[in-house]
């Protein structure tokens, strides 16, 4: 979406920076799968059931604040270095 609005109707461009965006991703932990990324956790990902409780447990124990916070700098990162 960032990447679409940047650099808006240049289609070839904004494909070409999410694929690094990615690449990029993934070279720092491994996947850009939620379910992949939950597994090198140790956080078992069930499918279908009940949900979880939603207490500070349960998010101590998963790493989605930390990639949140790793995809943003190397957005940010990748942002700064095309107005360059």
């Amino acid at each position: 979406l960032v990447f679409g609005l940047e650099y808006g109707e240049d289609k070839m461009r904004t494909y070409a920076e999410v694929q690094e965006f990615c690449a990029r991703f993934k070279g720092e932990v491994g996947s850009i799968i939620c379910r992949e990324l939950l597994d090198g956790a140790h956080v078992v990902a069930e499918i279908g059931g009940a949900p979880e409780a939603r207490t500070g447990e349960y998010y101590r124990k998963r790493p989605c604040a930390e990639l949140v916070e790793l995809a943003a700098g190397i957005l940010e990162g990748m942002l700064k270095k095309g107005k360059e």
